[in-house]
């Protein structure tokens, strides 16, 4: 049994050698459709991180008047920290929110001028509230819209972040689809170069096949060299394929890191972690895929 498989796949690798140019072509087919479905990989993986990343950016700012004192805004506090919508509350003093002020305006001397005029420090404290989801926010502004709460805060600063997300994510799933497009189209590509690749193969050698079969021959002894050759050749094709895609990953690194700056976002560290979950179900994806292509282009000639 073991000397007949090891002829198998002699005899495969010697007729893979003999029609190198018909499989090096079903090879760079095979290459293009896996390096098509890693790049949606990379999208949906930019795409996650981004939206994260503008997460974390929001909050809801809220400041108090300046005659607010510290127990009146630590009463609100305490009262929003408990809800289960609210992720973090971050308590800016009136100096702190000065500092921050000047800070943020020191390219500005006519405002910082103003303000040395100033006896007292005009500002009051604030609160800064991240909620878990972004639906929550909501449920956070409609608490701080009481009335109760009126004669204490003096704005409210929350962004209409949920509709940049929405325009983020119509974008970049916009390009997903186009980019899956692309993919299947080489993928079909693919079944067709791989079923012509495994017919002209046959056809050379049909002659063979009709005196084996008279010969008392069974299908599936027929079938294993045939079907080891297209495994041969769909080896060879993700082997390069990932020979040729971590380059590529390292050419691209650089620019993800200028487009989400002081993000350490490392996409040649994403698919080490994941290596053996995004090539291990890509290569048995292509084995499966040898192995029924070659059984069906095979098929009319095994009918004698």
């Amino acid at each position: 049994m073991f000397l007949s498989f090891f002829r198998d796949i002699k005899i495969a690798f010697q007729n893979f050698y003999r029609n190198l140019w018909i499989f090096l072509v079903t090879i760079i087919i095979i290459i293009l459709a896996l390096f098509s479905v890693n790049l949606l990989i990379i999208l949906n993986f930019l795409t996650n991180a981004s939206i994260n990343i503008i997460k974390e950016k929001i909050d809801i700012s809220v400041y108090f008047k300046p005659e607010i004192s510290y127990e009146q805004v630590f009463s609100i506090k305490s009262r929003l920290e408990v809800l289960p919508e609210v992720n973090n509350i971050k308590y800016l003093s009136k100096k702190d929110a000065l500092e921050w002020f000047q800070k943020n305006h020191k390219n500005d001397p006519k405002i910082l001028e103003a303000l040395q005029g100033l006896e007292d420090n005009p500002l009051g404290d604030s609160l800064i509230i991240q909620a878990k989801e972004m639906n929550d926010y909501q449920t956070i502004l409609n608490i701080l819209d009481e009335k109760q709460y009126n004669n204490f805060i003096y704005d409210k600063k929350f962004g209409d972040y949920e509709n940049y997300i929405n325009q983020f994510n119509l974008i970049s799933k916009k390009i997903q689809q186009i980019i899956l497009i692309i993919s299947l189209i080489f993928i079909l590509i693919g079944i067709l170069v791989v079923l012509n690749t495994v017919r002209i193969t046959i056809y050379a050698r049909r002659e063979e096949i009709k005196i084996m079969k008279l010969v008392g021959a069974t299908n599936w002894f027929i079938k294993i060299p045939f079907i080891l050759e297209m495994i041969i050749c769909s080896s060879f094709a993700f082997l390069f394929s990932i020979i040729l895609f971590y380059p590529f990953l390292n050419i691209i690194q650089p620019f993800i890191f200028g487009f989400l700056k002081n993000y350490n976002l490392n996409i040649v560290e994403y698919f080490n972690q994941h290596f053996w979950q995004i090539f291990g179900w890509q290569f048995v994806f292509i084995i499966i895929f040898s192995i029924i292509s070659s059984s069906i282009a095979i098929k009319k000639y095994l009918k004698i």
